[in-house]
């Protein structure tokens, strides 16, 4: 009977210590999770590796083409996320915060911006992001600022040998001497097949909507890029009529194990 109690109090503190890293908790997740979103122009076209495209080129602005529960996704994954990073080009045709907003939340990520030539502070002042107060990172490849900057925002030299080059290692190796362990990649598609070349994504989470984009802004994207990458996938599942899934270093199982819907 002690032998019972003690495999079952054993049994019990794993668990607990996995959902405390499910739930952002002590003992949280950590490394690199990608998200990325499709639309099914792809699958119209006949491919059945490739994925859409992740814009409208005929919008006139950026609208949400996922579906209300994936968006509910996103934003825990956000909430458990030390930081949410981008490229400049999706701050730039977005105007997006980055914060976590659809769901119960006590401190918000630090959003982290690659862009090289700091295009963004030229024109701060119309961006929501470099003006909500809230902590912005943006790595850069330049000797110059544009002006004075709020300061909730920090900039960090990130050249390389590759001029204008800004390399995910280096990025995700000073993240983490900030005390920023877990980052979520969350666009665009240039700025995540940077993570994937540079083998530097963890876990990798793909949304496909059944929405067809009238001119679908190409991603270049494939589940061989995946797969070159060190990542295999682990299964699918549906999310308010998208399809998504589940990527992973190989042999390294899911955050919520085998119950793949259970993280985030």
């Amino acid at each position: 009977r002690k032998h019972a109690i003690l495999a079952f109090y054993t049994y019990f503190l794993s668990e607990v210590t996995r959902f405390n890293g499910v739930l952002g908790l002590s003992g949280g997740v950590t490394g690199v999770t990608l998200k990325i979103a499709f639309d099914s122009s792809s699958k119209q076209a006949g491919s059945k590796t490739a994925y859409g495209g992740v814009a409208d080129a005929s919008a006139e602005k950026s609208e949400r083409f996922t579906s209300p529960e994936s968006l509910d996704m996103v934003h825990r994954l956000r909430r458990i996320s030390d930081c949410v990073l981008v490229g400049r080009g999706t701050v730039d045709f977005d105007d997006c915060t980055l914060t976590v907003r659809r769901v119960p939340c006590d401190a918000q990520p630090t959003r982290v911006v690659f862009d090289p030539s700091l295009s963004l502070l030229k024109k701060k002042d119309d961006y929501k992001m470099l003006n909500d107060g809230h902590n912005v990172i943006i790595y850069h490849c330049c000797d110059t600022t544009s002006g004075l900057l709020s300061p909730a925002i920090t900039l960090v030299d990130a050249r390389s040998a590759e001029c204008n080059k800004i390399s995910p290692t280096f990025v995700v190796n000073d993240l983490q001497s900030r005390g920023i362990h877990h980052v979520m990649v969350e666009g665009g598609p240039l700025t995540a097949l940077s993570f994937l070349k540079e083998r530097a994504v963890d876990r990798a989470i793909i949304v496909q909507s059944p929405v067809i984009f009238k001119e679908p802004v190409p991603s270049h994207f494939d589940a061989a890029i995946l797969t070159e990458a060190g990542l295999e996938k682990l299964g699918s599942f549906e999310c308010g009529g998208d399809l998504i899934e589940c990527w992973s270093l190989t042999g390294v199982e899911w955050p919520s194990g085998d119950d793949l819907r259970s993280w985030p």
